[in-house]
C-alpha cells in the first residue's frame, strides 16, 4: 500500500489496532521499498549508521535558515521580522573518523529552544565526548546525562549558575594566555532548585576578559584536557560558515518549509560528497572542515573550472555603488 498521496504525502500515519502486532513480518522507513512482503526489508541508508566512536569528540550545534519575511512564503515565523526554520546536527571534530562526520539530529520548522530540543533526544550512552555550547545547558539536562552515562563538555552561563564546592582537583593556576580560577568537582544549582547534580566544574578567565565556564562528567581529564577538548568545538562554526557562504545555503531558492529542507541536505550532500571524493584522492586526514575547502578548490581544478570559487555572499551596498554600469544594459526600453 502507498499511502504517499495528498494530503499528507509527507505525513503518513498508520495505526495499528491492537498492539503488539504478532503478524508484522517487517517494517521499514524507505518508502522505496519492495512491495513484495518476502523481500528483505531495510532502513533508508544513513538513518542507522553507525554510532560515534568513544575516542571521538562531538559537536552538537543548530544551525538557522531564514529569510526576511517581507515576500510570499510557507513557513512558520523565526522572528517578528523574520521566517524560516533550521537544524541541529552532530558532527565530529576531533578523533579518528571511521564512518560519516556528520549526522542531522531534527530538521526544525519556526524558532526554537536548544535545551528544549535537547530534552526530546537521546544521545549515545558510553559514546564520544558531546561538545555543546550555552544554549544547551539546563540542570535538569546535566543529571539527565549523568544517568544516561552520556559523556559531555557544556558551556554554561556564568551570571545563572550556582553551585557548591564538593572537592578541589586543582589549584587556580595560569595556563598560557588563560587563568584558570577553579578547577573543582561541585554540586550545582542553588539550594531550592529542583535539581541539583554533582559534576566537574572548571572555570577559566580568557585574554579578552570574559569567563568561560565548562562542566563535564569527565573527572578524571584535568582542566587543560577540557578546555583543549571545547576549543575543537569552534569547527562547527566554520562548517556553519562554508555551507552558508560558500555552498551557497544562505540564499534560498524556495520559500516553502519543504524547499528549505530540501536545501539543507542537497548542501548537505554537496559537503559529504566533497569531503569523501578528496580523502579518496589525497589521503586526507584529520580536521575535515578544513579539508572542505581545499577539496572543493580541486574538484574545480580537475572539472577544468579554473578560478578561484566566489562566496555567495551579498555585496554591501558600497560594493554596488561603485559598480561600473554598462552602457545600454540599464537603458529604458523606447515606447512605441
Amino acid at each position: 500500500m502507498d499511502w504517499d498521496i495528498p494530503p499528507t504525502q509527507f505525513s503518513e500515519v498508520v495505526t495499528l489496532q491492537g498492539w503488539p502486532a504478532s503478524k508484522l513480518i517487517a517494517s521499514s522507513n524507505n518508502g522505496f521499498a519492495d512491495g513484495n512482503p518476502n523481500t528483505p526489508q531495510g532502513d533508508i541508508a544513513g538513518t542507522g549508521a553507525a554510532p560515534f566512536a568513544a575516542t571521538a569528540l562531538v559537536a552538537i550545534d543548530g544551525m538557522a535558515i531564514t529569510f526576511k519575511n517581507t515576500r510570499r512564503h510557507g513557513c512558520a515565523p523565526f522572528s517578528p521580522c523574520t521566517a524560516g526554520g533550521g537544524v541541529i546536527w552532530a558532527m565530529q571534530v576531533g578523533g579518528r573518523l571511521r564512518a560519516m562526520p556528520i549526522r542531522v539530529l531534527r530538521v526544525l520548522a519556526g524558532n526554537w529552544s536548544d535545551a528544549g530540543q535537547m530534552a526530546t533526544l537521546t544521545l549515545q550512552a558510553g559514546g564520544p565526548v558531546y561538545l555543546m555550547d550555552r544554549g544547551f545547558w539546563s540542570l535538569t539536562l546535566i543529571q539527565r546525562w549523568l544517568g544516561a552515562r552520556v559523556r559531555f563538555i557544556v558551556r554554561a552561563t556564568a551570571a545563572q549558575l550556582r553551585w557548591e564546592c564538593k572537592q578541589v582537583c586543582a589549584p587556580a593556576r595560569t595556563v598560557g594566555k588563560l587563568r584558570i580560577e577553579h578547577d573543582v568537582i561541585a554540586r550545582l544549582g542553588a539550594v531550592t532548585a529542583r535539581q541539583r547534580p554533582v559534576a566537574r566544574l572548571v572555570c577559566a578567565r580568557l585574554a579578552h576578559g570574559k569567563d568561560l565556564v565548562l562542566i563535564s562528567d569527565r573527572l578524571e581529564w584535568s582542566a587543560e584536557q577540557i578546555l583543549e577538548a571545547y576549543q575543537q568545538r569552534w569547527r562547527i562554526e566554520n562548517f556553519h560558515r562554508w555551507v552558508k557562504q560558500t555552498v551557497g545555503l544562505a540564499h534560498l531558492y524556495s520559500f516553502q518549509q519543504r524547499g528549505i529542507e530540501t536545501l539543507l541536505y542537497v548542501a548537505l550532500l554537496l559537503a559529504l560528497l566533497v569531503w569523501s571524493w578528496y580523502r579518496r584522492r589525497s589521503r586526507a586526514a584529520g580536521n575535515w572542515v578544513s579539508a572542505l575547502g581545499d577539496g572543493l578548490q580541486a574538484l574545480r581544478e580537475s572539472l577544468g573550472l579554473m578560478g578561484r570559487w566566489r562566496p555567495n555572499v551579498p555585496h554591501n551596498s558600497r560594493t554596488i555603488k561603485q559598480t561600473k554600469r554598462i552602457k545600454g544594459l540599464h537603458r529604458r526600453p523606447p515606447n512605441h
